[in-house]
């Protein structure tokens, strides 16, 4: 469970604008809590980024889920596979892939999203590049591009 509380400085004293306690997560494995990180604060948003690992029985994977702080409550905007690995389930993995994230200034209120996943893939060497945009308080995805490598 987490407590957390949104504060803000006004006349030089710090003030709890928002509080939220005992909040359950899904959170973690193997007994270690994930600590979200703030990646973009406006006005208006704030936006905590958590990345989650995960092995078991030879495959590892993680995640990446973003949500955003609004009005006193989280809210799931994102989450996707950002790399997997096989190689303790096989004599000969299959799948060994990793994805760069990067935020893209935009005209929208939160940045585009672009994911970069490259590496192998059901054997085969693969590059993935996808473009997500913020729309209706989630994000989008806009371009899609998959392809093999030789």
């Amino acid at each position: 469970k987490m407590n957390w509380f949104h504060l803000k400085k006004e006349n030089d004293k710090w003030n709890i604008k928002n509080k939220i306690l005992n909040m359950e997560t899904d959170y973690g494995s193997w007994g270690e809590f994930v600590v979200p990180k703030i990646i973009r604060i406006t006005e208006e948003l704030i936006l905590f980024k958590s990345k989650f690992n995960y092995s078991n029985q030879g495959f590892s994977n993680e995640y990446v889920k973003i949500e955003v702080y609004n009005n006193g409550d989280f809210e799931e905007i994102f989450t996707d596979d950002t790399s997997f690995n096989d190689a303790g389930a096989y004599e000969i993995e299959k799948n060994d892939w990793e994805s760069k994230i990067t935020f893209i200034d935009s005209i929208n209120k939160v940045s585009d999203l672009l994911i970069e996943k490259i590496g192998l893939k059901y054997s085969k060497n693969y590059y993935e590049k996808k473009l997500y945009i913020f729309k209706n308080d989630k994000y989008i995805l806009k371009i899609n591009k998959e392809k093999e490598l030789n």
